[in-house]
């Protein structure tokens, strides 16, 4: 039987001002291919949709419609009523103007179709058509609604006002995705400063009855591909791309590359576009589509995503009753209680901090053994939500043991139809501030203390900061000096700072800034050391409040003045962020580029400069999007000089899971630096006591 070939996939093109543009296959080993287009010479592309765009010839200053898609410039969104020039009407438009253009083939001028009056009206996206002639633009604030399948368009509505903005990442981008069937969907990529790397992404789709945007957690069979140009495959099935999938399009650090998200196991991951650069003034890149797209083809699979992972249930509060009583059954006729307990403290030295767990939960017996928690193999836990599941439900990863696990932690339900997943932002003490989404609502949670009940929760007041850069606490719920402290900068000069305590109803504010000494904060958590908060700017300054004044002050601290990288930077462009370790200060800086370097620094207190580290032999770091942690690893593992990333790969031998790290002494990462990374991911250092004192 002859072989049935495989369907050629979504291509990359861009464009370089010459007439030979580049074409590169993304999904087949970034193959490459340069071609010859004589129709490029002289023109340049103002917009373009599938296989029409819109050029103009920049001898004459006339536009024409032409195919195939030539050179795209930057500064214009284009769709097309349908595509069959010349019945279509050709919608234009401009970045960051507050109008949309709009023509049919043949006519003298172009028109307009509306104006805005308002700076937060611009447009800022990409326009999409879809079925019976329906376009779609995105501006700062709304989606514009446009019915373009007569001869004179038509807007529909204006007041499609864009989901609730994301708490944690104040740069994002909006791309309408209309569905055949009328369906509408919005995608948003989040960025982290001005590089370009997409962090997050969310989808929602629009409820024509309650009028309002709704929070998606799949898209079943279909796969979106959004960047300039933005469409939808219907079936993966037939066309032989990966289901329940975005491609997002777009560049990073002076090239370009494709975030891939997959929403069965919300994953994100980079593949570098190979042959294409990001240049604005010179060049573009978009999405192409093959012209036998979408013929029926096999369904491809990609062996790195498998689902070779099998979630571990073992502990009591992730069973069913039926599963407690085989257990409890098997228990009595193994008669593991008759163990002896030396036996079993030398069992403990070889398992890991959830394994321990487990140990626990076998008997009575075992649960309530005296052996600490510290004999245990106790290493920072990855902790990641369950969006699309229940709302409850935490999984951890544990590195030593390579295996994950479910647990549950009693957040109180949201008032919200759609409140949105879940996200982590900080951890300290065995400790995790959690919020909600929809609703910006706030929890500090301690899921091993109260273990297996839900754990430990405390409802913060609702928090709603413009350019949130980072959350934080001082120490224990419950000490005299605990204070929950979070911080936004939306410029240079002005600091906002709010502060809790246990009995308070709200947050204490306060507006801080220094007029004279510009202070570029870093997206990191602050750090509590020594009765203060330190905070963290791009270039190494360090900035001081102390919590416990009536009316708090934001000091920049004389020292450190020189910047850490060696020169001044002017927007945040790489991770830098503080941590503290025995009464120390550190700071990690992780570049953006395309080999994402790692150096560390440590804070020389007597004389307040910045000593670069060339390696730490005797700890581990363990670094997420959120904040960063130095630990000593458990005895016996080979954990030190080594910066433990939330990515990870899929072993090939026994289906198991390995987590990516950075070695500090090869500087190298391994496996390699895109690997898989889960989003909305933080470590997690259980705190030995609470674990000490839980009852399985």
């Amino acid at each position: 039987m002859a072989k049935k070939k495989q369907q050629q996939q979504p291509w990359v093109v861009q464009f370089n001002g010459t007439s030979k543009p580049v074409l590169v296959a993304p999904f087949d080993g970034c193959r490459t291919h340069v071609v010859d287009m004589a129709a490029l010479r002289g023109k340049r592309c103002l917009g373009l949709d599938g296989d029409w765009s819109l050029m103009l010839d920049q001898l004459t200053n006339e536009c024409s419609l032409d195919t195939p898609p030539p050179y795209p410039y930057l500064r214009f969104g284009c769709t097309l009523s349908n595509q069959s020039p010349p019945n279509c009407t050709v919608l234009l438009g401009l970045k960051l103007e507050k109008s949309l253009l709009h023509c049919r083939p043949g006519d003298a001028e172009w028109s307009r179709l509306l104006e805005f009056d308002h700076d937060w009206e611009k447009f800022d996206g990409p326009i999409t058509s879809g079925d019976q002639g329906k376009v779609y633009a995105a501006t700062m604030a709304s989606l514009v609604a446009v019915d373009a399948s007569g001869p004179a368009p038509a807007v529909e509505r204006t007041d499609m006002e864009r989901p609730p903005p994301c708490p944690v990442h104040a740069w994002y981008k909006c791309y309408p995705i209309p569905c055949p069937g009328g369906e509408l969907f919005l995608v948003r990529s989040c960025h982290f400063g001005s590089s370009g790397g997409v962090v997050d992404v969310k989808l929602f789709q629009w409820n024509q009855k309650d009028n309002a945007w709704e929070t998606v957690e799949s898209i079943g069979d279909r796969t979106f591909f959004v960047g300039r140009f933005s469409f939808v495959v219907q079936s993966a099935a037939e066309t032989g791309t990966q289901p329940n999938c975005v491609h997002v399009l777009t560049g990073v650090c002076g090239e370009y590359g494709v975030y891939t998200v997959s929403l069965d196991d919300m994953t994100i991951r980079l593949n570098i576009v190979e042959g294409c650069v990001e240049d604005e003034e010179e060049v573009d890149t978009f999405w192409a589509l093959p012209t036998s797209f979408g013929l029926e083809a096999p369904q491809a699979t990609d062996s790195d995503d498998l689902p070779t992972e099998v979630m571990q249930r073992k502990t009591e509060h992730c069973c069913t009753e039926e599963e407690k009583e085989v257990m409890a059954t098997n228990i009595v006729s193994s008669k593991w209680s008759d163990l002896h307990a030396d036996l079993l403290h030398l069992i403990v030295k070889k398992i890991s901090f959830i394994d321990f767990l487990h140990l626990k939960a076998v008997c009575k017996g075992w649960n309530s053994i005296t052996c600490p928690i510290q004999d245990a193999k106790v290493s920072p836990l990855l902790m990641t939500t369950k969006p699309g599941r229940e709302e409850d439900l935490l999984e951890v990863f544990d590195p030593v043991s390579e295996k994950k696990y479910n647990i549950r932690v009693s957040i109180p339900a949201s008032d919200l139809k759609s409140q949105g997943s879940q996200l982590l932002h900080f951890t300290k003490n065995g400790w995790v501030i959690m919020s909600r989404g929809g609703d910006h609502m706030f929890f500090l949670v301690n899921p091993f203390k109260n273990y297996p009940d839900g754990g430990d929760v405390i409802a913060l007041p609702r928090l709603d900061v413009r350019g949130l850069r980072g959350l934080s606490f001082s120490s224990l719920p419950g000490s005299p000096d605990f204070v929950v402290l979070a911080v936004g900068s939306l410029g240079f000069e002005i600091i906002t700072i709010r502060t809790w305590r246990i009995g308070d109803e709200d947050w204490k504010e306060e507006c801080l800034g220094d007029d004279d000494v510009p202070f570029r904060m870093a997206s990191h958590s602050p750090v509590f050391l020594d009765g203060v908060f330190y905070f963290l700017d791009i270039n190494g300054r360090l900035g001081v409040v102390d919590p416990n004044e009536e009316d708090m002050e934001w000091n920049i601290l004389e020292k450190p003045d020189k910047p850490i990288r060696g020169s001044e930077e002017d927007q945040e462009c790489d991770y830098t962020y503080l941590m503290e370790c025995k009464h120390e200060l550190f700071a990690i800086l992780r570049e953006s580029g395309d080999d994402g370097s790692i150096e560390i620094f440590k804070l020389d207190r007597s004389k307040m400069v910045w000593t670069e580290l060339e390696e730490m032999e005797d700890v581990a770091l363990f670094w997420d999007r959120s904040n960063a942690l130095i630990v000593r690893p458990p005895p016996g593992e080979d954990l030190c000089n080594k910066v433990y990333l939330p990515n990870y790969y899929t072993k090939s031998d026994d289906g198991g899971r390995a987590q990516a790290f950075y070695c500090l002494e090869e500087g190298e990462y391994y496996p390699s630096f895109n690997a898989k990374e889960p989003m909305n991911a933080i470590w997690f250092e259980p705190k030995p006591e609470d674990v000490d004192q839980c009852k399985c």
